[in-house]
């Protein structure tokens, strides 16, 4: 039995892991917070943090991935039901309730109160609402005998769902920045997700579309995915690539793949987790550790899975600027673990590889160098 979440589903249906990607998946639980555009390009090879985007009818989800070199963990989720499909349908519900109670002088809220009216409300503005959600000019809502005999019609125009919609639109929006944000504060400032997914029928209207490609514009730096996997068919796609995957490696399905390919499928496995956190900070002339706001930066953090290999560009804050490798904690200081010696003295950044055994041992190697245990 294989089982695949839907931040993985959506990374296998893209091509992001799999065949030719990273070769294991680590993609367990992680803590809580609460338009596909793009091309048909193969996923950028060396790619350190991508943003699963899923934007579905129960809630918008955002699971950060990260690699690391050989396997992609589930680092972050974030979830916020009132930015759902459902959060939606339910907007459109009370502007109609409220539309059909002010026509027929009823007092406000008793249409709503009826479950039976509600029920058959609801399924109606579920279908109008799949029409404006793939950009249609306006819809009808329209329910024959909807309360005590009185019909229900109300016009619903593109300006007028736009405007129902934009509290949670700016609320997703904000959604989005904050992970990048959040990104920027744990790995340093500069750092970006060089990867962007959309999945989800939400993602398909086009005031949700356009939030997301003005955060990761398509012709950026972010790849943005195969514009031939459909947000709302992503994570089936993803599920069905892996098991196809899986039935041919046993042979069930065509014939058995050739010798040695079934290292690529994906799969979660149990693995040893990074007790710590490691990161790169800025030291002083006389060595100490620069205390400064964005000093330091995460190379590996804790919960990572073992065995880890980052490699990061680092930009210094000035010429030759004396780097060192630290424990981080979440209470209390950094602790020194090294001085990196090998960063040119006129260096504006510096390439650093981390990479740590699932025995613990830890080695550092600066701009493609020789490593060195610590």
């Amino acid at each position: 039995v294989g089982v695949l979440s839907d931040p993985a589903a959506v990374a296998v249906a893209h091509g992001l892991v799999g065949a030719g990607g990273a070769g294991r998946v680590e993609l367990g639980a992680a803590a809580e917070n609460g338009s596909s555009s793009g091309n048909t390009s193969a996923p950028p090879k060396r790619w350190s943090h991508a943003l699963v985007i899923d934007w579905g009818a129960s809630s918008l989800t955002l699971s950060h991935l990260i690699n690391l070199g050989g396997a992609v963990s589930l680092a972050h989720t974030t979830r916020n039901k009132s930015c759902s499909g459902l959060a939606l349908s339910s907007l459109l519900v009370k502007h109609c309730a409220s539309q059909f109670e002010r026509r027929n002088r009823l007092p406000s809220g008793e249409l709503l109160m009826s479950k039976r009216a509600r029920g058959r409300l609801e399924r109606s503005c579920e279908d109008a609402l799949r029409t404006l959600g793939q950009g249609g000019a306006s819809c009808s809502v329209v329910v024959d005998g909807l309360y005590e005999g009185l019909d229900l019609n109300v016009q619903v125009s593109r300006p007028r769902f736009d405007m129902l919609c934009g509290p949670l639109l700016r609320s997703a929006k904000g959604m989005l920045e904050g992970e990048a944000k959040r990104l920027a504060e744990e790995y340093g400032e500069g750092s970006a997700f060089d990867v962007a997914f959309a999945a989800g029928n939400v993602a398909l209207m086009p005031g949700a579309a356009a939030i997301v490609d003005a955060l990761f514009p398509p012709s950026g730096n972010c790849w943005r995915g195969r514009s031939d996997v459909p947000p709302d068919e992503a994570v089936a796609l993803g599920c069905a690539a892996h098991c196809s995957y899986l039935l041919r490696a046993r042979g069930e399905l065509g014939g058995s793949l050739p010798q040695g390919q079934c290292r690529d499928s994906p799969r979660t496995e149990e693995v040893t987790l990074c007790p710590v956190s490691v990161g790169v900070c800025a030291l002083d002339s006389d060595g100490a550790i620069v205390s400064a706001e964005g000093a330091t930066a995460t190379m590996v953090g804790t919960g990572t899975p073992l065995p880890a290999n980052v490699t990061r560009t680092i930009a210094l804050r000035s010429p030759g600027e004396a780097v060192g490798l630290v424990q981080l904690s979440a209470e209390g200081e950094p602790k020194l673990l090294a001085r990196i010696e090998d960063v040119p003295p006129d260096a504006v950044e510096v390439e650093l590889t981390v990479e740590i055994t699932e025995e613990g041992k830890l080695t550092v190697a600066v701009n493609g160098g020789e490593p060195v245990t610590l």
